[in-house]
């Protein structure tokens, strides 16, 4: 069998499949890297991830963004922590500083 037969047989069996099966909608969004495989003589579970496998990857991508988002967040917040802290450190010394300068002005009087 030619490789041009298995992607027609398998362009056929996706239509007659049809969108209402289970394997139809499937087979139809990986026929271009099934086609690719066949193309380039590797076989599609190099090119083609099974639903399960697809899952599985979307659920470590999920977790690997819970944990980034979680990292971006905790530094985000020790971020604002410094920057409070320095605000407060410099009202202060403003505040020491305006006292300062008041006193003096009243010792002149």
């Amino acid at each position: 069998m030619t490789k041009s037969q298995e992607i027609s047989i398998l362009r056929k069996t996706i239509e007659t499949l049809g969108h209402d099966s289970c394997c139809g909608p499937w087979l139809s969004g990986q026929i271009g890297a099934i086609e690719s495989a066949i193309n380039s003589d590797f076989g599609p579970e190099a090119y083609a991830l099974s639903p399960t496998e697809a899952l599985k990857e979307s659920m470590r991508l999920i977790q690997v963004a819970k944990t980034d988002a979680a990292k971006i967040r905790a530094n985000a917040v020790a971020d604002g922590d410094r920057e409070r802290e320095r605000a407060r450190a410099w009202a202060g010394e403003l505040r020491q500083s305006v006292r300062t300068q008041l006193e003096s002005v009243l010792a002149k009087i």
